[in-house]
Order: structure tokens, then C-alpha cells, then sequence
């Protein structure tokens, strides 16, 4: 089964601080733009054309801009790890002021990389992160603490100590029986409470239905596109295994869900890129939603796994990061 592993970044901002309401594509830029800096050995454009394994040893394209040639979606494949913006954060930090984020790392491979993600981290913030706010440059912070954590036991593992240079290797990490038993825990809850769930999509979500983007979370849109992805993580980081589920039971029972309550809402976001020269819209929806139905006990694993995983487009920017209660 894939390995996964949830980590949280303290960080404390030295200088005023800005972030962006949704900062997921501004972290995931200045992460990537530090990894690449000073541990890709290829300069920017040339890296395939100098060597078509380029990827296999560069931790930067690796983790965060890695291609497939034979890849069913694309050249592109699913990246190594997701990241969770700041939520419920203020978005001017005056010096002294901490705030998290987290990265979510799929496999053992991305796991082996940890440290690099914690130096980049560090540089990323003594370089300047977040929006501009004085005399046009970024705020600073230093990288204060990380943990591994895992949501469904509430257990934590230190990595990073506050004053201390050693870096300890994640342990802890997501297991199949954490979820089940997290699963079964809300399926009782659920049961005595109407057979409801809630879902709060922390960042913008943003699914497609067949060739149509969806602007509602209507369920079956959301339970397929998390089991595809949870199916396309185990392939490609847990040694080509297949995911164990019963795809043709299960979809029937996701399409019987309904949706009581919608009180989610639509982010316009876009994404600039400096390689097309034009902002790629990255945008979804974004609140809490109640459904219904009677297939919980079925149901519930697999939108846990979802959790974690995040869903959608763009998880590597942030979105598709929801929570069950």
C-alpha cells in the first residue's frame, strides 16, 4: 500500500510578512524556485536535452516537475507530494508571528528526500515568501520546527527542533488501518446523526466531470476523482502496486449519495507561468457541503484517503484540501 507521510512547517516571520488569502501557488513557486537553485545541477531549459534521466537523480524535478514519456495522463505525472496552504491565518504577519504549512509526501522515495525539503525551506524563508508588502520585496522567516503528524491517530513525531540542526526521518506515517479505523469512527457519528456528513473544502477544489469542470460538490464527481487519484499515487510511488478496491461495487453506492447542503462557493484564482506567458485559471470551489446517504461504512475509507491525499487539479498548489466531520 502507499506510504504516506503528512508534515507540518513552523515557520516565524523576522520582518512583516504578506500572504496571499490563497498563498498554495506562491509557496509552491518559491519552494520549487529554491530546490531548483542550489540542487538542481541543470540549468533551467536544458535539463532533458542534457540528460534524459535528469529527473531520477535532481531532488527539485523529482519531487515537483517530473515527466513520464508512457505516462496514461500525459507526460506529466502525478508529483510526489501535495501541499496545504496557510488556512485561518492572517495574511499581514508582523514580526514575532508564526504560521504553518504542510507538505504531504507519497512514497518512500519522496520520504528519502525530507532533508532537502527542509534546507529548501529554510533558504525559501530567509530569501523572501508570500506577497510583496515593503518597498516591493517579500517578507522573511526563519524555519522554526516540523513534525510528522497523522490526523487520524493525532499522534506527532518531531523532525526539526527549534535551536537544533539535526533533522530527524519521518516515521510516522498514514496506514490503511489509521483509516479504517478514523472510517469507522465517523460512520457511527454519522448514523446518529441523520446518516449526514460534512466535507469543509479548505482551498479552492477544483474537479472535472468527463470534459466539464464542476462548480458544485456533487458527490460521485468528488468520490471518483479521489479514487482516481488515490489509484494513480499507488501506481507511481507505492512500486506499481494496484489499489485494492472494488471499483464497479463501490460507484453505485457514491452515485446514491445526495447532497442536502451546499453552502460552498466559487474562488476565481489563476496561475502565472513564466514558460506560456500567460496565467493558467486554477480556480474551485471553496466552503462546507452535507450529504446523505446510507453506505457510509463503504463510502468513508476511501473519502479519508482523499483527505490526505488532496483531489482535483492543482494539489501541489494547494487545492483539494478538505476535511470529513
Amino acid at each position: 500500500m502507499l506510504t504516506l507521510h503528512c508534515l507540518e512547517f513552523e515557520m516565524e516571520a523576522t520582518t512583516r510578512l504578506g500572504l496571499y488569502e490563497h498563498s498554495g501557488t506562491a509557496l509552491r513557486a518559491a519552494l520549487y524556485a529554491t530546490l531548483s537553485r542550489h540542487f538542481c545541477p541543470a540549468p533551467p531549459g536544458t535539463r532533458a536535452s542534457l540528460d534524459p534521466n535528469h529527473q531520477t537523480y535532481c531532488p527539485a524535478c523529482w519531487l515537483l516537475a517530473r515527466e513520464e514519456p508512457e505516462s496514461t495522463r500525459g507526460k506529466d505525472v502525478p508529483r510526489a507530494l501535495a501541499l496545504r496552504p496557510p488556512v485561518r491565518t492572517p495574511t499581514d504577519l508582523q514580526p514575532g508571528t508564526r504560521w504553518r504549512f504542510g507538505l504531504t509526501l507519497f512514497g518512500a522515495q519522496a520520504a528519502s528526500l525530507f532533508p532537502y525539503l527542509v534546507v529548501a525551506t529554510a533558504l525559501m524563508g530567509e530569501t523572501g515568501v508570500g506577497r510583496p508588502v515593503q518597498n516591493g520585496q517579500r517578507g522573511r522567516a526563519l524555519l522554526r520546527r516540523v513534525w510528522a503528524l497523522n490526523p487520524y491517530t493525532e499522534m506527532r513525531q518531531l523532525l526539526v527542533t527549534e535551536g537544533s540542526k539535526l533533522v530527524e526521518a519521518p516515521e510516522l506515517a498514514v496506514t490503511q488501518g489509521d483509516v479504517d479505523a478514523a472510517a469507522a469512527r465517523l460512520a457511527a457519528q454519522a448514523r446518529g446523526q441523520g446518516n449526514r456528513v460534512n466535507v469543509n473544502f479548505l482551498t479552492p477544489t477544483r474537479l472535472v466531470d468527463g470534459e466539464m469542470l464542476a462548480h458544485s460538490p456533487v458527490f460521485i464527481t468528488l468520490f471518483e476523482r479521489a479514487l482516481g487519484r488515490l489509484r494513480q499515487l499507488t501506481h507511481w510511488y507505492a512500486d506499481g502496486e494496484t489499489l485494492p478496491v472494488d471499483v464497479e461495487r463501490l460507484l453505485p453506492l457514491a452515485d446514491e449519495v445526495r447532497l442536502l447542503v451546499d453552502e460552498t462557493q466559487w474562488v476565481d484564482l489563476h496561475s502565472p507561468s513564466r514558460q506560456k506567458h500567460y496565467a493558467t485559471p486554477i480556480g474551485g470551489f471553496t466552503g462546507q457541503a452535507t450529504y446523505t446517504s446510507e453506505h457510509w461504512e463503504q463510502l468513508l475509507p476511501w473519502l479519508l484517503w482523499g483527505q490526505v491525499t488532496q483531489v482535483g487539479k492543482n494539489t501541489v498548489k494547494g487545492n483539494g484540501w478538505y476535511e470529513v466531520a
